[in-house]
C-alpha cells in the first residue's frame, strides 16, 4: 500500500500494488478530505466500478470497468 499527502497533511491517496501494477481498491481524496475517485485495477485494468465525486462528496461519476473499457 503506497500512500500519498497533500502540503495541508491530509491523505491525498492510496494506491495497492502487485508485482509493480496497481492491483486493489484505489482511492483519492480532494485538498478538503472528501474522497474524489475510488475505482478498481487489477494487474494495472481496470476492472469492476469506479465512482468520482466532487470537492462537496456528491457522486458524479458511477462507472463499471472489464479489461480497461466501460460496460454500458
Amino acid at each position: 500500500l503506497l500512500k500519498s499527502w497533500l502540503e495541508n497533511g491530509k491523505l491525498e491517496s492510496e494506491c495497492n500494488f502487485l508485482d509493480g501494477e496497481t492491483d486493489g481498491l484505489q482511492k483519492s481524496w480532494h485538498e478538503n478530505g472528501k474522497l474524489d475517485t475510488e475505482y478498481i485495477s487489477i494487474g494495472g485494468v481496470l476492472n469492476g466500478q469506479s465512482k468520482c465525486y466532487d470537492k462537496n462528496g456528491q457522486l458524479i461519476e458511477d462507472l463499471y470497468w472489464e479489461n480497461d473499457e466501460t460496460i454500458d
